[in-house]
């Protein structure tokens, strides 16, 4: 059976200020890199073969993720697995948004098709996110086909772990954000005649 190591990325300034970012840049912060180090210590990541694929999605946050746990490592950009573009309300709180009349209009939609000012909607999000995965499980296939079993990981965001997992198991959860796992931790996703099954959870999840 072919694996996806489905990681989020460590810990920064904007998960510790709560705040609604995803294009911003932000860094991993010095505990953000300790965290992981601790967790691989640990042992909460499974070994990675030598021949694995590795991927990011292109923010730096990602790539010093992978860098920390795993070493220099070649590893390829999908940013279409970026997360969500929350627009003007980037790097603010709840508290700070919750009375702002645009945020409200996306934080009570229920089409999906309402986005953020410079920003994107649910719907898009999803849209691109799903495409994302579809191109990584297609690099993956093509991956078993010369090493059996294979291995991918990829280091992306807490909101598009989610949204691939809702997509793939709708219904299993309460809500999409019911998936989402801590900075640093993720899933470990078994892949069979190219669909993931039952994903298996590393730590616990997290409140968006």
């Amino acid at each position: 059976m072919s694996k996806i190591l489905m990681l989020r990325h460590g810990i920064t300034e904007g998960n510790k200020k709560k705040w609604f970012y995803g294009e911003t840049d932000l860094p991993l912060l010095p505990e953000g890199i300790e965290e992981l180090k601790r967790q691989k210590e640990e042992g909460l990541y499974p070994d990675i073969p030598e021949d694995a694929l590795f991927f990011t999605t292109g923010k730096g946050r990602t790539a010093e993720t992978l860098n920390t746990l795993f070493g220099e490592r070649e590893f390829e950009k999908i940013k279409d697995l970026r997360e969500i573009n929350f627009g003007i309300c980037e790097c603010k709180s709840f508290d700070e948004l919750k009375d702002e009349p645009e945020f409200q209009a996306w934080a009570y939609d229920e089409t999906g098709d309402v986005a953020f000012p410079e920003g994107e909607s649910r719907n898009h999000f999803k849209e691109r996110v799903c495409r994302g995965f579809n191109y990584l499980l297609e690099r993956h296939q093509a991956h078993e086909e010369k090493t059996n079993p294979a291995m991918t990981v990829i280091v992306c965001h807490g909101g598009v772990i989610a949204e691939i997992l809702d997509s793939a198991f709708p219904g299993e959860k309460e809500s999409l954000w019911d998936w989402m796992p801590e900075p640093g931790s993720g899933y470990l996703l078994e892949v069979e005649d190219g669909k993931i099954k039952e994903p298996c959870l590393l730590g616990k999840v997290t409140i968006y």
